[in-house]
């Protein structure tokens, strides 16, 4: 029909299409009573006029988003655990961020919540398809922000020999990168001795005690721990750290020399 185009035009908003729908309809003015035309027009122009005065809210800044991530994973799981966490700065409460505010690698992510701590994001990852790279995307305050971290696994030998005092130990690592920094822990079975807790570096595919630092441990069953730390702050202008563990267990023998 004749007032259809105008009648489509005003719940459009630029205003460079009100004029050509003007000049249409007065070509069709012959067909149609005025009144018709004239309450066209005037619903284009309230339309238009609702669209360009509505306020616009301001943008904040995402440095004002305080992030604490944690990703940890083991040798003996075979799950990663992914826990997302969101703060207005550092000392906030931890905030939820909406349905399909969280994402991991596409996937939303359902807040949960804690008296003690508010909201945060679990999610789960195979460890088979844990290593690589990841995405986190949540709603910031000038719309979706991005940022990842890399999941690297490593492995040492399945059986390690024995410990002697005086003697320096040394152990395979792979799948590290030469000057990565693995926190070894080593436990006895006496409660009175000092545990060895310190890091060191790979180098040439291996890290190494030195024998001064085994005369802290009594003799006998010894537990193992070797975790890799990666901690590193957002990379998208937010404030906190995004923190990667992984870790693989032993059970060594220290002996006498």
């Amino acid at each position: 029909m004749f007032w259809s185009r105008p009648f489509r035009a005003a719940f459009s908003c630029p205003p460079q299409a009100i004029l050509p729908t003007f000049i249409n309809s007065f070509e069709d003015m012959s067909k149609a009573p005025l009144t018709i035309f004239s309450a066209v027009a005037i619903l284009q122009l309230l339309a238009c006029g609702a669209e360009e005065s509505r306020p616009r809210r301001p943008a904040a800044d995402v440095r004002t988003i305080y992030v604490e991530h944690a990703i940890r994973g083991s040798e003996d799981r075979e799950d990663v655990t992914v826990t997302l966490q969101f703060r207005k700065g550092v000392s906030g409460t931890n905030m939820g961020l909406g349905t399909g505010g969280v994402e991991l690698d596409g996937n939303p992510l359902a807040g949960d919540s804690s008296a003690l701590g508010g909201v945060f994001y679990d999610a789960t990852i195979p460890a088979v398809s844990a290593p690589g790279m990841h995405v986190i995307t949540y709603m910031g305050p000038r719309g979706p922000v991005a940022d990842t971290f890399v999941f690297r696994p490593f492995s040492v030998p399945p059986t390690l020999a024995g410990l002697r005092r005086g003697t320096d130990w040394s152990v395979a690592v792979s799948g590290l990168p030469n000057g990565t920094g693995v926190l070894v822990a080593l436990t006895d079975t006496a409660f009175l001795t000092n545990d060895i807790v310190e890091t060191v570096p790979v180098s040439g595919g291996m890290i190494r005690l030195r024998a001064a630092r085994l005369q802290k441990l009594a003799t006998g069953p010894v537990l193992l721990e070797l975790s890799s730390v990666d901690s590193h702050p957002p990379a998208n202008g937010a404030k906190g750290q995004i923190r990667v563990e992984y870790s693989v267990r032993r059970e060594l023998l220290l002996k006498d020399r």
